[in-house]
């Protein structure tokens, strides 16, 4: 059966097929980079990796597979890998499942032999009082095993959605900056901070100065080309900046009421949110908003920064 690919852009899927086994870190250390395999049928699924959305699809029956290099978003120690499903019919008001209905999630990592499996969490459907409903029980070691957790599932309430998720312990990888930030606590100082940080970028963006954005992402920027074994400029330049610039009149006016603040990895990575949207938006000729940039930023050194 024909798979398709799902986009997910950024370089990250061509990322998978171009870095040799083992890579290093801007400070030299060597280090193994871990990979995402998601595939998807008759199914609603929506992956994270440590509360970070990394790949979903919402309408397409598939089958449908894809793989992403998530080795930005981990850390050694304790890693959560989730997935969050429902009925491709759900958001029309049909919550019933299909019997071929799987969320597949595969992560190995590129050892100097060769791809070692690291973890699976699987989705798929069972009947419960006359009714499919979904579950993880299909997925390996699911009591959990040395490396890897049990697997938790619950429905989230107030959502069409069903929570699977379960820990894996990793090690060989980076010590990324935000692993090393403070916890984001919501406090009318830390709000203001976060505030003013978005100001910047949306001066930046509204002026079309990508020099002072790639200053400001820093951090981000180097350490996903360092993950992803790009040369200098790779990362910015897959963003897409300059051909959006061309398109745009300058940046969205920011309505703060709009949007929540959102938290990941325990809270070391924070951003305003509004479904998915972002405080940075660039509008067209028509004043309206057609693109955005969406970072996460950490507390480090008592400033926020872009970190992913």
């Amino acid at each position: 059966m024909a798979f398709k690919k799902i986009r997910v852009g950024l370089l990250g899927l061509l990322g998978l097929f171009l870095f040799p086994q083992m890579l290093y870190a801007a400070d030299r250390t060597p280090f193994v980079p871990h990979t995402l395999y998601f595939s998807a049928q008759n199914a609603l699924c929506i992956a994270s990796v440590n509360q970070v959305q990394i790949i979903e699809n919402y309408y397409d029956e598939g089958p449908l597979a894809a793989g992403l290099n998530i080795t930005p978003y981990l850390e050694n120690g304790a890693n959560t890998i989730a997935v969050d499903v429902a009925s491709l019919t759900a958001l029309k008001g049909d919550p019933a499942f299909p019997a071929d209905f799987e969320c597949r999630i595969v992560i190995k990592a590129a050892l100097p032999e060769g791809d070692a499996e690291v973890i699976q969490l699987v989705a798929t459907v069972a009947e419960v009082d006359g009714e499919l409903q979904p579950t993880g029980v299909q997925s390996p070691h699911y009591q959990g095993s040395a490396s890897a957790g049990a697997v938790h599932e619950f429905e989230k309430e107030g959502t069409i959605l069903y929570h699977i998720e379960r820990e894996v312990t990793l090690s060989g990888l980076p010590e990324w900056a935000w692993t090393k930030a403070a916890v984001f606590e919501d406090t009318p100082e830390n709000m203001e901070k976060l505030r003013q940080a978005y100001e910047e970028l949306w001066q930046l963006m509204d002026h079309q100065d990508m020099a002072g954005i790639q200053e400001k992402a820093r951090i981000s920027f180097e350490e996903k080309e360092a993950a992803n074994h790009l040369a200098p400029g790779m990362w910015a330049d897959s963003l897409g900046f300059d051909a959006k610039f061309e398109q745009s009149t300058g940046a969205v006016p920011i309505r703060w009421d709009d949007f929540e603040l959102q938290t990941a990895m325990g809270g070391r990575l924070v951003r305003l949110d509004n479904r998915g949207f972002s405080p940075l938006r660039l509008k067209n000729q028509e004043g309206k908003g057609f693109w955005g940039y969406n970072p996460w930023f950490s507390l480090i050194d008592g400033e926020l920064v872009i970190s992913r």
